[in-house]
């Protein structure tokens, strides 16, 4: 008996559903490509800008306010030490506790909140580290950052008791009491000859965002060829298989 031929065989429904999978899973691979292509050249756009000099706040910020972030900036004012915010559940070398934001008072007049850094949960109180308050003018540079929308997990945030989940900015002002503000959140620089100073500690801005585009793209390009391969081997068939299986 001679051994039968195979041949590539493919069949109605199987082609019916495996075609548009196929399609669906390449095109979700190329998606993720230009997601990855944009998440480069933002990264690209972030380092040149963290490495950019300082710029001056204009005297109104006209939106979007997006093209700020990540921009060094120079300010001068006074910082209002009696009206600080607490943001919770911040970390800085495994250990939780407040990013404190003060309100500066700028030399216009308007409030820009100021990320001054982290303390731990039992020096909240401004008298437990009197030696980090700054008083009086004081100029400054940090680092410009559009504040995150709340996440949908996060909590509201509790105004009355001063703890806060999420930096808005708005809120912010109207707790503090601000007619006028800058709608830009600034993180105040580390010094890098005083890395452990006085609390609050300032902490270096977070840049490394995440780019898992590539990864993603490879999933969805290996599922599509796993699809085409099985659809391939389902089809390759003997030239003798009889007719009534051949087109299941």
């Amino acid at each position: 008996m001679s051994k039968a031929i195979k041949r590539f065989r493919p069949t109605f429904w199987a082609t019916f559903f495996t075609v548009p999978v196929l399609c669906l899973l390449i095109a979700l691979g190329l998606w993720q490509c230009y997601r990855l292509q944009w998440k480069l050249g933002l990264l690209a756009t972030i380092d040149a800008r963290m490495h950019s000099q300082p710029m001056a706040l204009p005297t109104e910020i006209v939106p979007p306010v997006e093209p700020w972030d990540f921009q060094p900036v120079a300010v001068s004012g006074r910082f209002d030490n009696a009206h600080e915010l607490y943001l919770t559940g911040r970390s800085y070398q495994g250990a939780s506790g407040y990013n404190v934001i003060t309100p500066l008072t700028l030399d216009d007049g308007r409030t820009a909140f100021v990320n001054r850094g982290w303390v731990p949960y039992e020096m909240r109180d401004p008298a437990t580290r009197k030696d980090g308050l700054v008083d009086g003018e004081t100029q400054l540079v940090a680092v410009a950052r559009v504040p995150g929308a709340k996440g949908w997990m996060q909590p509201e945030n509790d105004v009355a008791k001063n703890v806060w989940f999420h930096a808005d900015l708005a809120e912010m002002a109207g707790a503090v009491g601000a007619t006028r503000f800058v709608p830009l959140l600034l993180e105040q620089r580390p010094d890098p000859a005083e890395p452990a100073g006085p609390y609050p500690r300032p902490i270096s801005t977070a840049t490394n965002i995440n780019n898992p585009h590539l990864q993603y793209a490879m999933t969805w390009f290996a599922f599509a060829l796993t699809l085409a391969v099985i659809y391939f081997l389902y089809h390759w068939r003997p030239e003798e298989e009889p007719a009534d299986k051949a087109q299941e």
